[in-house]
C-alpha cells in the first residue's frame, strides 16, 4: 500500500513539473546587487511567477506601474510577474533616456516598452529567455546562495523584430531633422541599420545603458525556445488599450500618410482674341478711363477759354505795354549822382520775367498810383479793389471750384499778413523763434535711439509681432547667440585609413578635421569662454546651463564637444594586439557623426554627448559637405560653427551683463582676424551685432548730412545770386540769404526731434537717415519760390513808381 502511494506522487510531481515546463516559469525574480556594469542586475530564480498582490507594501503601486506601462502582463488582480517592485522601477527609470525620443510615435513606443517588459516581468518568460552566464555555476545557486544573471538569450520570431523595427525605423528627431534610430545601431545611419543590428545595440552593454549583454536571437523555430511573439502595432495603427488613440504622424510613420489629393485637371484658359480674359478686360476698362477722362479734359478746356479766364485776364489791360516802357524807363533815367542804375541788380531777372505774362498776370492787375509803395503794400482802394475781384470770381465758379478757392484765398491773405507781422517786427519774431528753437533742441538731451531690429523692422500691431510679444511674455525671449564660423583654407583634404576591420577602409576627411587645425580651434574657444569684461563678468555669470546646478557648464556647441572639450582625448590611440591601428579622434568622430546622443562609444568608450549634458547635432556644428552618399557625409565638411547659447531677458536691464561681454567678444576676434598667418580664417557674429551696425551707420551718416547742408548753402548762393562786381559780392551771391534758410531747415529738424523726445518717443533709423534730407530739399524747394514770388512783387512795384516817376 505504501508503495502504490509513492508512485502515485511521483507521478503527480512529474506531470505538475511536465506542465510547469511546458508553460514556462521564471529565470530570475528581484535584484542581487551591482554587476559588472556598476548597475543592478537579477537574481537567478527558477520557479513560477508571483502574485503581484504578495507584496503587500508596493503591491498596489506595482499593480499601477503595469498597468500603464507594461499593459500586456496586467490581467487584473491575479497578475503574475517575474519581476519585484524594484525590478519593474530600475525598468521604468531605464526607459527615461529612449522615451523622449520613441513616444512622439505612440505605436512604436508601446512596441519599444512591450520588448523590455516581457524580457523582464513576463510570467513564462523561461519559453524565449535563457540565461546563459551567471556569477556562479546554477548548481551552486539557491535561495541562500543568490547568484547574479549577467547575460541571457532573448528568442525573438522575425516578425516580432521586423514589426518592431519597421514601426520605430521613421520616427524623427525633431532637433536635428533625422531617425532616432541612427542613434541606436551602434554608430551607423538611419540607411545603414537593420533589425538585428538595432537590437544587438540595445543589448549590448557597450551602449552605456544595458546592465547586462542581452544576446537577442532572431529565429522562427528552435528545438528548446519559442520565440516570442506577440502581436504588435503598426506604426500606422493607433493603440487600442491607451488613453491615446492617434497613430504615428505622417512624418514618423510614411504609411500613415494619407494618399496624395486627386486634383482635377484645370480647365482652358479664359482668353479673348487670343489674349488672357482677365487682362484683355482690365485693357479695355482702362482704355475706355482714358477715353472718358480726355473728353472731359477737352470740355473743360473749352469751357476754360470761353468763360471765366477772359474776364479774369481783362483785368490788367495793357500790362505788356507798361512793362515795356518801365523797362525802357530804367534804362533812360538813372537816378542823379549815381554811376550805374539802381535796378541794375534786378535787371537780368526783369528780362526773364518779361518773358512771362503768366508770371506777372499774378501782379493783381496793380496800377500807377501814387498810394502804392515799394515794399509791395496795397492802399485802400486797390486792396478793395483786389478784395472785389476776388468776389467777382468765386461767384463765377463751380461748387467745388469756390470752395478751393476761399481756401486758397484764405491762405494768401493769412501769409500776406504773417508776412507783414514779420517784417514789422523782425527783431521780435527772430528772438522768439530762437527761443523756441533753443527750447525744443534740449529735448534731445532725453533722445533715445531705437536700434532694436524688431521695432525697427516690425510693426507693433502685426501679427508677428504681437505674437512674438505674447511668447516672450509668457515663455521668455528666445536665448542670445554668439558664433564663430570657422575655415581652412590653406589646408587640404586627406585620407584616412581606417584597418580595424578585414581590411583597409579609406575615408576621404575635410580639411578642418586636420589635427593641428583642431587644436588651433580649441584655444580659440578655450580664449573665448575665458573671456572676462571690467567689470569680473565671465560667460558662466550670462551662458545658459540647461543642467544647473547639478551641471554649471555652458551650452556651447561645437566639434570639441564630441571629446567634452578634452584636449588630451585628441592624441587618444587605440591598436589590436599586432599593433594596428584601430581607433583615433577619426573614429571617435565618425561614431558621433551617426550617433550624437551615445554614451559610450564601442571603440574607445568615449561618450559623444557635450560637457553641458546635451548632444551636438553634426548638422549644427559642421557645414560645407556637399556628397551626400557617403556615409556619414559630415566627414568631407570644410567648415566648423562655434555656437555659443547666452540667456536672454525680457527686461532690457537685464541684458547689460551679456551686452558688455560680447562687447569683449567682438573686440577679441577683430584683434584675432588681424593676424592673417593663422591656419584658420574666421567669420563671428553676435546678438548685438546687428544693433551695433546700425548704430556705427547712424554715426558715419553724421558726416554725410553736414556735407550735404553745405552744398545746399553754396547751391542756393550760387543759384539765387546774380554777381556783378566784388563790391556787392554779399548782396548779390545771396549768401546770407543762403545761410538763413539752411539754418531755418536745420532748427525744424533739431525741434521736432526735440520735441518727440520730450514726449519719450525713440528715434528710429528713419529719422537720422531720412529727415533731415527730407526737410532740406524741402526747405530749399522753398527758398527758391519765395525768392520767385518776392521778385515779381517787386518788379510790378517797381514798374508801378517808375510809370508814376516818368509820367511826372
Amino acid at each position: 500500500m505504501w508503495l502504490v502511494v509513492q508512485v502515485v506522487a511521483l507521478v503527480c510531481v512529474l506531470s505538475h513539473q511536465v506542465c510547469s515546463a511546458a508553460e514556462g516559469h521564471c529565470i530570475w525574480y528581484g535584484q542581487c546587487g551591482i554587476g559588472d556594469m556598476q548597475q543592478q542586475v537579477n537574481c537567478y530564480y527558477n520557479g513560477t511567477a508571483k502574485s503581484v498582490l504578495n507584496d503587500t507594501e508596493n503591491g498596489a503601486e506595482m499593480m499601477g506601474l503595469l498597468k500603464s506601462f507594461c499593459p500586456n502582463l496586467y490581467t487584473g488582480d491575479d497578475t503574475m510577474t517575474c519581476c519585484d517592485y524594484a525590478q519593474l522601477r530600475t525598468l521604468v527609470k531605464s526607459m527615461s533616456y529612449p522615451e523622449p525620443m520613441y513616444d512622439r510615435c505612440p505605436s512604436c513606443w508601446a512596441d519599444y516598452r512591450d520588448l523590455f517588459c516581457a524580457l523582464t516581468c513576463d510570467p513564462h518568460m523561461s519559453n524565449f529567455i535563457a540565461a546563459e552566464k551567471t556569477s556562479e555555476p546554477l548548481s551552486h545557486c539557491s535561495k541562500e546562495n543568490k547568484c547574479k544573471v549577467l547575460q541571457v538569450g532573448y528568442y525573438l520570431t522575425n516578425e516580432y523584430a521586423n514589426t518592431l523595427f519597421n514601426a520605430c525605423n521613421h520616427v524623427q528627431f525633431p532637433s536635428s531633422n533625422q531617425r532616432v534610430i541612427g542613434s541606436f545601431c551602434d554608430g551607423r545611419t538611419a540607411a545603414q541599420c537593420t533589425a538585428k543590428i538595432f537590437l544587438d545595440y540595445q543589448g549590448s552593454t557597450s551602449n552605456g545603458f544595458a546592465p547586462f549583454d542581452i544576446d537577442f536571437k532572431i529565429v522562427d523555430k528552435d528545438p528548446n525556445y519559442q520565440p516570442y511573439n506577440r502581436t504588435l502595432y503598426r506604426c500606422d495603427q493607433p493603440l487600442k488599450s491607451s488613453h491615446c488613440g492617434f497613430a504615428c504622424s505622417c512624418s514618423d510613420c510614411p504609411a500613415a500618410c494619407t494618399s496624395s489629393l486627386h486634383i482635377p485637371k484645370a480647365s482652358s484658359p479664359f482668353k479673348i482674341g487670343g489674349i488672357e480674359g482677365i487682362a484683355m478686360i482690365m485693357i479695355i476698362v482702362y482704355s475706355a478711363f482714358l477715353a472718358v477722362f480726355f473728353v472731359c479734359v477737352l470740355i473743360g478746356l473749352q469751357y476754360y477759354r470761353k468763360g471765366d479766364t477772359v474776364e479774369v485776364r481783362k483785368t490788367s489791360p495793357g500790362l505788356a505795354s507798361r512793362q515795356e516802357r518801365f523797362y525802357r524807363s530804367i534804362e533812360k533815367h538813372p537816378q542823379p549822382g549815381t554811376q550805374s542804375n539802381p535796378y541794375s541788380s534786378v535787371q537780368d531777372d526783369l528780362r526773364h520775367l518779361m518773358a512771362h505774362d503768366d508770371l506777372l498776370d499774378h501782379g493783381h492787375g496793380v496800377e500807377a498810383s501814387g498810394s502804392s509803395s515799394i515794399n509791395g503794400d496795397y492802399g485802400v482802394e486797390e486792396q478793395q479793389q483786389h478784395e472785389d475781384e476776388e468776389t467777382e470770381i468765386i461767384k463765377k465758379a463751380g461748387c467745388v471750384t469756390r470752395m478751393g478757392l476761399k481756401l486758397e484765398y484764405s491762405l494768401i491773405r493769412f501769409f500776406r499778413w504773417w508776412g507783414t507781422f514779420c517784417a514789422t517786427y523782425p527783431l521780435s519774431v527772430i528772438f522768439i523763434c530762437l527761443g523756441i528753437v533753443a527750447v525744443l533742441a534740449c529735448g534731445m538731451t532725453q533722445l533715445t535711439v531705437t536700434t532694436n531690429p524688431v521695432k525697427l523692422w516690425s510693426a507693433p500691431n502685426s501679427r508677428s509681432r504681437l505674437e512674438k510679444d505674447y511668447f516672450d511674455s509668457h515663455f521668455g525671449p528666445f536665448y542670445r547667440t554668439e558664433q564663430v564660423i570657422i575655415r581652412a583654407p590653406k589646408v587640404s583634404q586627406y585620407n584616412y585609413t581606417d584597418t580595424s576591420g578585414l581590411g583597409r577602409v579609406v575615408t576621404l576627411f575635410g580639411s578642418v578635421f586636420n589635427k593641428t587645425v583642431l587644436k588651433e580651434v580649441y584655444w580659440l574657444q578655450k580664449n573665448i569662454m575665458n573671456l572676462t569684461t571690467a567689470d569680473g563678468t565671465t560667460l558662466k555669470d550670462i551662458c545658459w546651463q540647461p543642467l544647473y546646478p547639478d551641471n554649471d557648464h555652458c551650452a556651447v556647441e561645437s566639434v570639441w564637444q564630441y571629446f567634452q572639450n578634452n584636449l588630451s582625448s585628441l592624441d587618444m590611440k587605440i591598436a589590436d594586439d599586432f599593433g594596428n591601428l584601430e581607433a583615433d579622434y577619426h573614429t571617435h568622430l565618425m561614431y558621433c557623426f551617426n550617433d550624437p546622443t551615445s554614451v559610450n562609444d564601442t571603440k574607445m568608450h568615449h561618450s559623444c554627448l557635450a560637457d553641458y549634458g546635451g548632444l551636438v547635432p553634426p548638422n549644427v556644428a559642421l557645414g560645407g559637405y556637399n556628397d551626400s552618399s557617403l556615409s556619414p557625409p559630415y566627414v568631407l565638411a570644410d567648415t566648423l560653427f562655434l555656437t555659443i547659447i547666452v540667456n536672454n531677458h525680457l527686461d532690457e536691464s537685464k541684458n547689460k551683463k551679456a551686452e558688455a561681454w560680447e562687447k569683449e567678444y567682438i573686440q577679441y576676434l577683430k584683434n584675432y582676424t588681424k593676424n592673417k598667418n593663422r591656419l584658420i580664417d574666421i567669420s563671428f557674429s553676435s546678438e548685438r551685432s546687428i544693433p551695433d551696425e546700425i548704430n556705427r551707420e547712424s554715426s558715419s551718416d553724421i558726416l554725410t548730412v553736414v556735407i550735404s547742408y553745405v552744398l545746399m548753402f553754396v547751391y542756393v548762393a550760387i543759384f539765387l545770386g546774380h554777381l556783378h562786381s566784388l563790391q556787392r559780392l554779399f548782396l548779390d551771391t545771396k549768401i546770407c540769404l543762403g545761410l538763413a534758410g539752411v539754418m531755418i531747415v536745420l532748427s525744424a529738424v533739431l525741434s521736432s526731434i526735440g520735441l518727440f523726445s520730450y514726449c519719450g518717443q525713440p528715434v528710429t533709423l528713419v529719422v537720422v537717415e531720412v529727415i533731415p534730407f527730407l526737410v532740406l530739399a524741402v526747405g530749399v524747394d522753398n527758398i527758391f519760390i519765395l525768392v520767385q514770388a518776392f521778385q515779381v512783387c517787386l518788379f510790378v512795384c517797381l514798374m508801378s513808381v517808375s510809370l508814376c516817376d516818368v509820367s511826372v
